[in-house]
């Protein structure tokens, strides 16, 4: 379908499109108060010659234009509870789509470049949209002083002309039109720019200067007249004047002996350079335009009693006196005359991010405080994660002593924390832990299975009894808790190089399936049936295929990386990979889900372009686009979550296979345990069963580490938690069933 200015949007006849008072003579049909703003002809001036006339106004404008420019936007659904904090970010929408590209030869920047410069000139800016049916896809800046609204008795605004280059008149509907203009308190219907305030002062500096240009081009002298007491005949007319020219005019013909014939006196009729005052005046002016704009002088380059703290200050007034109130009517301009034209526009906005920068030194005053706040609320013994959240502090991990001098114990609650200050290592995390973001663990905390059992698990003290249920007292020779990290290392790098690799052709296998779908998306949408959308499929064969290949090959490395952790405490068992079936199903599971991620995402951007009235190849593309800008979080995440699985899989495999041969005697005995060493950012429920001793039975085990994490785990198929294992060989294991695990 063509794009036109023609709308087919039906004229809202209501109540509030109607103006209640007059604002056009019922006779004449003209404004009651006459034009008050500037005239077409006026707006037409001001825009040709503003620019060129002052070198202080041009750098005052580019400095404000490039800050209202600079301005990111945003697209928000509003909450019921009306605050900006609960919105939820709209990433895929049309009007976003114009804002990026507002039409094929200007980007965002460029337009709002133009309607700040038009804002502030003539305190008008238009911008003109085109559609596609009925949706708006484009927006074309207008010359104000091309633009004219027609009056109307009954709508305010009937329709709007733009005169174009030749004089032709075209009338464009008022929904196709975005007005931005400044108030106006004479006329309704026009704004009223900054620089129509000073423009004596602008033309005075503009006369000045050329003035001085003139003065050089005539002599170096500002004039003066020849006196003579006849009248000159035409031929002594002629000679006078061009001998005169010929000696005289131009700056290496300044201050020659001039000798005139034939009677003539020379009157002097100039005024000297200090008569005119041209620095005096040309300096006021810069100062009225300054003024005018509320520009601070040290950003027009100006060094004099300008230091750091004055520039910053100057910074800091441009964007909250200058930028901030621009972007906030510019805001409701776009609300206004764009947003609400799409369907379903009723709870969405755009907004801006804050302009204003942060004050740092109010900032860090303010963080100094909440810390010490922090400090304190700990040490009375409130639970640390809730004071972070009170004193509106970020969650922080905790990453051991670094000194060994002095030592402070604080309980907190029926926990009970060492610290240490000073110098010195203290056994604080190794460079490499620290360079690689591991976490660590407080030392010294008292973890008593009475005292685990009466600290409720934090994460959902309701609806998770078994991670509430005491912890048994272990057998005699069985710790209750590890007393250090295991060394995972190898088993995180081999995870994470296999996770690269899968993403490096993860890439051919995402390209069929977009170019599959938009094909199918084609189809559906030159069918003229909505309902077709619903069957969009990918194919996930050769996702399938790639995925088993990396989990079967991460199963065998982790089997026999369990068989080496084994080695390193001096007890020998046996690599079991995960089963084959397993890691197919698996991995079916995992291909069929990203693949109706896609495919659902392709439905709903099919579904709005096809409502829009697009034919099914502009669908398609539409569609190949959205898909194409897709980023890598998604298959990152779940890819990385299956290769866990296999890991761990692979991991309880072998533990089983190792556990029922201890049974016969013939291996050593294993004593389980949890670890999430693992974890980049461990949730609660993770620190709570982080070290714990799960049992020596792998089905116990296997309850709470089916595969792929801790099974409370508030993180999902993000948790990188697993089962590590003490080695007891010899023991008899009879007396290790007396009581059950957790």
């Amino acid at each position: 379908m063509a794009i036109t200015w023609r709308s087919i949007l039906p004229r809202r006849r209501n109540p509030s499109a109607q103006a209640p008072i007059a604002y056009v003579n019922p006779t004449l049909g003209g404004l009651l108060t006459g034009e008050g703003g500037a005239s077409l002809a006026h707006r037409e001036e001001i825009l040709r010659t503003s620019m060129g006339r002052s070198g202080t106004l041009t750098a005052v404008l580019d400095g404000i234009v490039s800050s209202v420019a600079a301005v990111r936007w945003h697209l928000y659904r509003s909450s019921p509870s009306g605050l900006p904090e609960d919105r939820l970010e709209i990433t895929q929408h049309p009007a976003l789509a114009v804002l990026t590209r507002p039409n094929p030869h200007l980007s965002w920047m460029d337009l709002v470049s133009t309607w700040t410069l038009h804002y502030e000139l003539v305190g008008e800016a238009y911008g003109i949209l085109t559609r596609m049916g009925r949706v708006p896809v484009e927006i074309w800046p207008a010359r104000p002083d091309r633009m004219n609204p027609v009056p109307s008795r009954e709508d305010f605004i009937k329709v709007w002309e733009y005169r174009g280059p030749d004089g032709s008149i075209t009338e464009i509907p008022v929904e196709d039109v975005i007005c931005w203009r400044s108030p106006n308190p004479w006329d309704p219907y026009h704004g009223i720019g900054v620089l129509q305030s000073i423009l004596v002062e602008t033309e005075s500096a503009a006369y000045s200067a050329e003035w001085n240009r003139n003065f050089f081009l005539n002599s170096a002298t500002p004039g003066g007249v020849i006196e003579f007491d006849r009248v000159l005949s035409d031929d002594e007319w002629a000679t006078q004047q061009k001998r005169w020219r010929a000696s005289h005019k131009g700056v290496r013909n300044a201050h020659r002996v001039a000798t005139i014939e034939g009677g003539g006196k020379w009157v002097n009729a100039s005024y000297s350079m200090r008569d005119m005052q041209f620095t005096e005046l040309r300096r006021i002016s810069s100062e009225a335009i300054r003024e005018a704009f509320r520009y601070p002088l040290p950003l027009l380059g100006t060094t004099t009693d300008v230091n750091r703290a004055t520039a910053q200050a100057a910074i800091a007034i441009r964007q909250s006196e200058i930028t901030l109130p621009l972007v906030e009517r510019l805001r409701g301009v776009l609300n206004r005359s764009l947003l609400s034209q799409y369907a379903g526009a009723e709870r969405l906005e755009f907004d801006f991010e804050n302009p204003v920068s942060a004050d740092e030194e109010l900032e860090n005053a303010g963080l100094a405080i909440r810390a010490t706040a922090a400090r304190a609320l700990v040490e009375a013994g409130w639970s640390p994660d809730d004071v972070l959240t009170t004193v509106d502090l970020p969650a922080m991990e905790w990453i051991g002593p670094t000194a060994t001098t002095t030592t402070t114990t604080t309980t907190i609650g029926k926990r009970t924390d060492t610290t240490t200050d000073g110098d010195g290592d203290g056994g604080g995390p190794s460079a490499d832990e620290r360079n690689a973001g591991r976490r660590q663990r407080p030392t010294g905390v008292d973890t008593t299975p009475a005292e685990t059992a009466e600290r409720p698990h934090q994460h959902c003290p309701t609806c998770t009894p078994r991670a509430q249920q005491e912890l048994p007292t272990p057998p005699e020779g069985i710790p209750a808790e590890l007393s250090e990290d295991p060394d995972l290392d190898a088993v995180q790098t081999t995870w994470e190089n296999a996770l690269e690799q899968i993403l490096d052709v993860w890439g051919p296998v995402l390209a069929a399936q977009y170019a599959d779908l938009a094909r199918q998306v084609r189809d559906a949408v030159d069918s003229g049936d909505p309902t077709s959308l619903i069957g969009l499929s990918t194919a996930t064969g050769q996702a399938l295929e790639v995925l088993s290949a990396a989990m079967e090959t991460l199963a065998e490395q982790s089997a026999d990386q369990i068989a080496d952790e084994a080695e390193d405490q001096d007890a020998t068992i046996t690599p079991v990979p995960a089963d084959g079936p397993w890691i197919t199903d698996h991995a079916h599971v995992v291909t069929a889900l990203l693949g109706a991620t896609l495919a659902i995402a392709a439905a709903r951007v099919a579904l709005r372009h096809m409502q829009a009235g697009a034919t099914g190849a502009e669908t398609a593309k539409a569609v190949r686009e959205h898909l194409d800008s897709l980023t890598d979080a998604q298959p990152r995440l779940a890819l990385g979550a299956a290769l866990t699985a296999a890991q761990n899989q692979s991991r309880i495999a072998t533990l089983a296979a190792a556990e029922a041969a201890a049974a016969t005697g013939d291996g050593p005995i294993p004593a389980y345990y949890a670890s999430e060493v693992l974890d980049q950012n461990t949730c609660p429920a993770c620190r709570w069963v982080d070290r714990k001793w799960l049992g020596n039975s792998i089905e116990d085990v296997r309850a709470l580490y089916p595969s792929g994490g801790y099974v409370d785990c508030e993180g999902g198929p993000r948790c990188r938690g697993t089962v590590v294992v003490v080695w007891r060989p010899g023991e008899d294991t009879t007396k290790w069933k007396e009581k059950e695990p957790l």
